[in-house]
Protein backbone atom coordinates (compact mmCIF):
# COMPACT_ATOMS: atom_id res chain seq x y z
CA UNK A 1 0.00 0.00 0.00
CA UNK A 2 1.52 3.24 -1.11
CA UNK A 3 -0.47 5.38 1.33
CA UNK A 4 0.01 3.01 4.27
CA UNK A 5 -3.68 2.13 4.45
CA UNK A 6 -6.45 0.84 2.17
CA UNK A 7 -8.01 3.48 -0.09
CA UNK A 8 -11.56 2.57 0.93
CA UNK A 9 -12.62 1.35 4.37
CA UNK A 10 -16.13 0.73 5.62
CA UNK A 11 -17.61 0.16 9.04
CA UNK A 12 -17.41 -3.62 8.56
CA UNK A 13 -16.22 -6.03 5.81
CA UNK A 14 -19.57 -5.98 4.00
CA UNK A 15 -19.67 -2.18 4.01
CA UNK A 16 -16.08 -2.06 2.75
CA UNK A 17 -16.92 -4.34 -0.18
CA UNK A 18 -20.00 -2.30 -1.02
CA UNK A 19 -17.99 0.90 -1.00
CA UNK A 20 -15.24 -0.64 -3.15
CA UNK A 21 -17.69 -1.45 -5.93
CA UNK A 22 -19.75 1.71 -5.73
CA UNK A 23 -17.49 4.70 -5.06
CA UNK A 24 -14.22 5.75 -6.68
CA UNK A 25 -11.07 5.62 -4.59
CA UNK A 26 -9.97 9.02 -3.30
CA UNK A 27 -6.89 10.57 -4.90
CA UNK A 28 -3.66 9.20 -3.48
CA UNK A 29 -2.46 12.74 -2.82
CA UNK A 30 -5.34 13.29 -0.40
CA UNK A 31 -3.99 10.67 2.00
CA UNK A 32 -0.20 11.02 1.64
CA UNK A 33 1.59 13.55 3.77
CA UNK A 34 4.73 13.76 1.67
CA UNK A 35 5.31 14.75 -1.91
CA UNK A 36 4.54 12.13 -4.54
CA UNK A 37 6.65 11.48 -7.61
CA UNK A 38 5.25 13.25 -10.66
CA UNK A 39 2.48 11.23 -12.30
CA UNK A 40 2.07 8.70 -9.48
CA UNK A 41 -1.28 10.10 -8.34
CA UNK A 42 -2.72 9.85 -11.86
CA UNK A 43 -1.25 6.38 -12.41
CA UNK A 44 -2.76 4.99 -9.21
CA UNK A 45 -6.12 6.59 -10.05
CA UNK A 46 -6.05 4.91 -13.47
CA UNK A 47 -5.13 1.54 -11.94
CA UNK A 48 -8.06 1.78 -9.51
CA UNK A 49 -10.71 2.70 -12.11
CA UNK A 50 -13.93 0.72 -11.74
CA UNK A 51 -14.28 -0.05 -15.45
CA UNK A 52 -11.60 -2.46 -16.69
CA UNK A 53 -11.52 -0.79 -20.12
CA UNK A 54 -10.44 2.47 -18.43
CA UNK A 55 -7.42 0.84 -16.74
CA UNK A 56 -4.02 0.37 -18.41
CA UNK A 57 -4.21 -2.76 -20.55
CA UNK A 58 -0.95 -4.35 -19.46
CA UNK A 59 2.09 -4.02 -17.27
CA UNK A 60 3.92 -2.77 -20.35
CA UNK A 61 1.40 0.07 -20.69
CA UNK A 62 2.02 1.01 -17.04
CA UNK A 63 5.78 0.88 -17.53
CA UNK A 64 5.60 3.21 -20.55
CA UNK A 65 3.89 5.94 -18.54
Amino acid sequence: MIAGHPPIVGSDPRDTLQRQISIPAPPLSSSCAGALPEGLDALVADLLRKEPAERPGSAAAVLQR
